[in-house]
């Protein structure tokens, strides 16, 4: 994903438990979910942590590093502060098929705007010589596009 400025966070969340006090931030997309903790458990665990995101639906891409980061810190009695826990993916942009031209096509270069009622098609280069075997042009094929995904698993 692309540099993610912090200060556009929205907090989603807060949460109480017996492991600890915490805070769910995101995105305004969806796309990435941060979590900071205070007065945690040093029993945390990750499994424990993994219920506490899946019970406000946080399921998809869950950063296994970032939940390992929250447990060293709870063991250590320090807040954890804006850390990574899951990731969306991003929408992907399709793209049509269309053709390169490797000759223009006839007229494409041609500038008939002005006043004169007279044309000279050999100046003004409307038509372009081939021969047979000469590529004229490539198929650029079909680019699918492909639908994101939030830290809900929503498409």
């Amino acid at each position: 994903m692309g540099e993610l400025d912090l200060n556009s966070l929205v907090e989603l969340c807060r949460i109480k438990t017996m492991d600890g006090d915490f805070v769910v931030h995101s995105d305004s997309s969806r796309l990435v979910a941060y979590l900071s903790g205070v007065r945690l458990n040093p029993e945390l665990t990750i499994e424990r942590l993994k219920e506490l995101l899946e019970s406000k639906d946080i399921v998809f891409g869950l950063h296994k590093e970032g939940l390992e980061e929250i447990v060293a810190c709870a063991s250590e009695n320090k807040p954890a502060k804006l850390v990574l826990v899951a990731e969306g993916t991003q929408v992907v942009e399709g793209e049509d098929a269309h053709l390169d031209f490797k000759k223009l096509p006839a007229g494409s270069r041609a500038d008939f705007s002005g006043d004169d009622t007279k044309v000279d098609y050999k100046e003004a280069n409307v038509f372009d010589n081939v021969k047979e075997g000469d590529l004229i042009a490539t198929l650029i094929p079909l680019k699918e596009g492909q639908g994101g995904v939030d830290i809900f698993d929503k498409v």
